[in-house]
């Protein structure tokens, strides 16, 4: 188990920190983005304004880059942030808690593929059109279908499709 954004933490800890786990070869890994809680030593902290929580932004960035590095060396991540029940929605009182963490950062792994395939192209047309896993159609289009949205902003297109096939076992670029 792994918790970033830990006091006196950072992205270079953090690296270190997963490197050293990789070493270890796991069979697995879970991990926890730190939150502050009521009525915690952190909680005490966070009020006296000696402790900052990691941004989302800055914790899904870590993240993404984590899970990349253990999906590298075969090693499972088996889940990431904590799940939402009744005691964390009463004592939650800052970090970067989502109920569905796992399912942004892998959207974020799947623009970056989607990055790499538009820029593996010679010539950007105006429309382009990806085929996916039908399982996977969701996390390729991005939470709220943010990552078409910034596909067409980032290279200028007039339209971006995407559409999920039972036969398509890997995200494909067709021209």
């Amino acid at each position: 188990q792994l918790m970033l954004g830990l006091p006196a933490d950072d992205e270079k800890r953090f690296i270190k920190s997963v490197a050293d786990v990789i070493s270890l070869e796991p069979d697995f890994v879970r991990l926890y983005p730190t939150l502050v809680l009521r009525h915690t030593s952190l909680y005490s902290l966070y009020i006296k304004g000696l402790y900052v929580p990691w941004s989302m932004e800055r914790t899904l960035t870590a993240l993404k880059g984590a899970i990349k590095s253990f999906r590298n060396t075969g090693i499972s991540v088996i889940r990431v942030g904590l799940q939402p029940d009744s005691s964390l929605k009463d004592n939650l009182v800052a970090g970067p808690f989502h109920p569905s963490l796992r399912y942004l950062v892998d959207c974020q792994i799947a623009l970056d593929l989607m990055v790499e395939k538009v820029l593996s192209l010679n010539h950007v047309p105006n429309k382009i059109f990806f085929r996916a896993p039908k399982r996977s159609v969701s996390i390729y289009a991005g939470n709220r279908r943010e990552n078409l949205r910034l596909l067409k902003k980032q290279f200028g297109l007039d339209e971006v499709g995407l559409c999920g096939e039972e036969e398509c076992h890997q995200l494909e670029l067709v021209v």
